[in-house]
């Protein structure tokens, strides 16, 4: 993402659309209420009669939004609103939607950035450090790819189990594969490092058959008690990366749900779920951190029941709480979910 303009006191953002990671990003930065100003494509009738002939014009328009429809498939986004600024054929307080994609501009207008949707902005501007995870043993492996916020499993790789005979070991061409399937995706997605784990001995049994020294120079190895999705949440918590994985938006939010879970497993009181109490947390002064998933904020604005979870998280961000958004793909995200889809970490207990 490109930020042209941010003025936060004039409640003003110009950005361009760089990446399609950025979708996600505004489907979060943009609330009901904001006025978004874009281009817009409508149907025109000329002509009347048999000459009549229909052609889509494109326009510059402000609308007032009233929804947000996010399709990470397509990588589109959609904002329906109404019409407050456009042409005069375009008449105001009349629906129209924008669509935005990869290269598209737009400018969001709003009465108040809260400081976590000003972090969300500046976090989705920041360059692409893209980290290659391969997870192994002798026989399979899974791929994933970190995003701007959090990881997406690229594929999975099962080969010939290695079978002895004669007092040999037969390996056919298990490590080979998987050898040619890690530098495609190197060469594809040109990470910055590559952390290659796996149960046991495998990783260093598999880079004594390497034969790329300048590849080799990227990987960082470490340990996984097993070759599935399971075992990446694994790894984003391992002590040994976290310096690899400090910028990784899944390494911070798996550690946010932990501290969460510490404070309930001790039973320290310093913890609350669910609306009313982390609510009530945040109105006493007592929230540090307020944690919410994207499923949580995503139904509740399906449902036109957003405006109230917006003033909680608004008025956290009012009395320096930080408010972390968690994305419901991932493990942390579910077992927020799992809670009620809000939670705090408190200062004290109440």
């Amino acid at each position: 993402m490109l930020i042209k303009r941010f003025e936060p006191k004039l409640g003003i953002a110009k950005i361009k659309v760089t990446d399609p990671d950025d979708l996600w990003y505004l489907s979060h930065l943009i609330d009901a209420g904001n006025k978004i100003k874009g281009t817009a494509h409508r149907k025109i009738k000329i002509g009347e009669g048999d000459n009549v002939r229909i052609v889509r014009k494109v326009v510059t328009i402000t609308i007032l939004v009233e929804k947000i429809e996010y399709q990470a498939q397509n990588a589109t986004l959609r904002i329906n609103g109404t019409i407050v600024e456009g042409p005069d054929d375009f008449p105001r307080g009349s629906y129209q939607n924008i669509s935005i994609n990869e290269d598209d501009e737009l400018s969001i207008q709003k009465e108040y950035w809260p400081s976590f949707q000003e972090q969300k902005l500046k976090e989705a501007a920041k360059p692409k450090q893209q980290i290659l995870i391969c997870i192994m043993n002798r026989e399979e492996a899974i791929f994933a790819i970190s995003t701007k916020f959090g990881h997406k499993v690229l594929s999975e790789f099962k080969g010939e189990t290695n079978k002895k005979y004669a007092g040999h070991t037969s390996r056919g061409n298990f490590y080979q594969d998987l050898q040619k399937i890690i530098q495609e995706y190197n060469s594809r997605f040109n990470p910055s490092r590559i952390i290659l784990a796996s149960p046991a001995f495998y990783t260093e049994d598999f880079l004594k058959q390497m034969n790329n020294s300048e590849f080799k120079k990227k990987i960082i190895t470490a340990n996984s008690s097993s070759v599935d999705s399971s075992a990446i949440t694994e790894l984003l918590k391992n002590p040994k990366l976290q310096s690899t994985l400090k910028e990784n938006r899944a390494t911070q939010e798996a550690n946010l749900i932990d501290q969460l879970l510490r404070e309930i497993g001790k039973g320290s009181g310093k913890y609350a779920y669910g609306l009313r109490d982390t609510s009530n947390a945040i109105l006493q002064g007592a929230a540090v951190k307020v944690l919410v998933s994207t499923k949580y904020i995503n139904k509740a604005k399906e449902e036109n029941n957003y405006a109230e979870i917006d003033s909680v998280l608004v008025t956290a961000d009012r009395m320096k709480a930080e408010v972390h958004i968690l994305f419901s793909d991932l493990q942390s995200g579910k077992q927020l979910d799992g809670l009620g889809g809000i939670a705090a970490v408190l200062r004290y207990a109440i």
